[in-house]
């Protein structure tokens, strides 16, 4: 168990879509947005668990077409986020830009519909998975768990990090849709 701990606290440190995302929400519009952005991700974490266990995530890593069609459907909402972001007017003073509601939406979207995810985690889990051991769902859904805890301490530790810089929502718009284009090329 040691060692698939160390193994998710390296993957979760890589930056990736998850990070960049943490830290834009809670950019434009502050903790509670952050806070609300590093919920909606881990709970697409913990949706990314369950298709593994249920065997949904395979059929993603089998079929090139339902890969594409999940993958550019977040690449288009991840870019219609970032759109919006751009050219949303300016907040009053003192307002946030993001409601939490609408950041942990933003974040549980993203997250779900990144089919390089739930290809990861079909990848990574089994690996850690023992039928000796017991039932091999609960053991898919307490690894998936353990996956989730760290990426929220992690995210944790980005808001608090993130929320003394102040940034234009412009550029926190290009970021999304830099983001967007990357994945749209992976």
């Amino acid at each position: 168990m040691l060692e698939f701990v160390l193994a998710v606290i390296v993957l979760v440190l890589i930056p990736g879509p998850n990070t960049v995302i943490i830290l834009a929400q809670t950019l434009g519009g502050g903790r509670r947005a952050g806070f609300a952005t590093v919920a909606g991700v881990e709970l697409g974490t913990v949706v990314h668990t369950m298709a593994a266990a249920l065997g949904f995530s395979a059929l993603l890593s089998t079929s090139p077409v339902a890969f594409s069609v999940v993958k550019f459907a977040g690449v288009i909402y991840l870019a219609i986020v970032g759109v919006r972001t751009m050219f949303s007017p300016a907040p009053a003073v003192g307002q946030a830009e993001a409601r939490p509601y609408t950041a942990f939406r933003r974040a549980f979207i993203t997250n779900v519909l990144n089919p390089k995810v739930a290809v990861f985690f079909l990848a990574f889990l089994p690996q850690f998975v023992r039928p000796e051991r017991g039932h091999v769902f609960l053991q898919f859904v307490m690894l998936g768990l353990i996956v989730s805890a760290v990426g929220i301490v992690n995210g944790l530790i980005l808001v608090f990090a993130a929320f003394s810089f102040q940034i234009d929502r412009r550029i926190i718009g290009a970021i999304l849709i830099a983001l967007a284009v990357i994945l749209a090329l992976k």
